[in-house]
C-alpha cells in the first residue's frame, strides 16, 4: 500500500495496522462525474423551432424574444450564443439543473449537469428539439459521488489519471476520528460538512491528508497536509 511521501505520517500508520492496532484503509478508485449531453445542428434556426430542455421549451424568434424564448441571429453560433443566455439565466428549477455551453465548432448546444446524479442519464434529463437537421445525444456517464465509509478509520483516495475525483464524506457521530489521504493523485475533493462554512477539501498532490474529528455536528480538522479547506 502507497501512503505517499509523508515521513512523519507513513511508518506509524504502517506500525499501527501490523500490530493490529487499526484496520486497513478502505480504498476508492473513482468518484462522482457531471455528465452531459448535447444537440448539434447544421443550419441556423427558423421561426417557431424549438429546443425543449428537460420538458421546458425554448422558441426561437426573428425578434422580441422575451420569457423561454431567443432571437435568431446572422449565424448560427450567433443565434446560439442567444440560446445559451436564455438558458443559464433560466429561473425555471428543471432547466437550472444544468450549466449550457456553445460547443462542436459553434454549431452545438451542451448540458453538462450541476449535480453528481445518475438520475439524469438518459430519459432523466431529457433534451430534444424540432430542428430539421438537429442530432441530439442523450444525457450520459452521470455518476453519483460516492459516499466514504465513515466507519473506516483510514480512506484512502487511489484514483487513476483520467478517473473521476470527487468524493462525498456523510456525517459521523461525537468523538469519531478518521484519516483521509491520496496516494494516487492530486486534485482529489472530499464534500462533506466540515468545520465552519467549510463545505469541500481537495487534495492538492499525491501524499496529502487530513485527519478529522467528528464533534459538535462537524467535521473538525486535526491534521491538514492538502490546501486549505474551501
Amino acid at each position: 500500500m502507497n501512503y505517499g511521501n509523508d515521513s512523519a505520517f507513513a511508518p506509524q500508520a504502517l506500525k499501527d495496522i501490523g500490530g493490529g492496532r487499526r484496520s486497513k484503509p478502505k480504498t476508492y478508485t473513482t468518484g462522482g462525474k457531471l455528465g452531459s449531453g448535447k444537440i448539434v445542428f447544421t443550419g441556423n434556426f427558423v421561426d417557431g423551432d424549438v429546443v425543449s430542455i428537460n420538458g421546458v421549451a425554448f422558441t426561437a424568434k426573428t425578434a422580441g424574444a422575451a420569457g423561454n424564448q431567443f432571437n435568431i441571429d446572422t449565424t448560427l453560433s450567433l443565434s446560439l450564443d442567444a440560446l445559451v443566455t436564455a438558458l443559464n439565466g433560466s429561473a425555471v428549477a428543471a432547466v437550472a439543473l444544468a450549466t449550457y455551453t456553445k460547443t462542436d465548432a459553434n454549431a452545438g448546444l451542451t448540458a453538462t449537469m450541476d449535480n453528481y446524479d445518475d438520475v439524469y442519464n438518459g430519459t432523466g434529463f431529457p433534451l430534444s428539439t424540432t430542428h430539421a437537421t438537429a442530432v441530439v445525444t442523450a444525457v450520459a456517464n452521470c455518476e453519483d459521488m460516492p459516499d466514504l465509509d465513515v466507519n473506516s478509520e483510514y480512506i484512502e483516495l487511489a484514483v487513476p489519471a483520467g478517473q473521476s475525483k470527487r468524493f462525498n464524506l456523510p456525517d459521523g457521530i461525537d468523538g469519531m476520528e478518521k484519516t483521509i489521504f491520496s496516494s494516487t493523485t492530486g486534485g482529489a475533493v472530499v464534500a462533506g460538512n466540515f468545520q465552519g462554512s467549510n463545505v469541500t477539501a481537495t487534495f492538492d498532490a499525491v501524499g496529502d491528508f487530513i485527519t478529522l474529528k467528528w464533534l459538535a455536528g462537524e467535521w473538525k480538522t486535526l491534521v491538514n497536509t492538502s490546501v486549505a479547506l474551501a
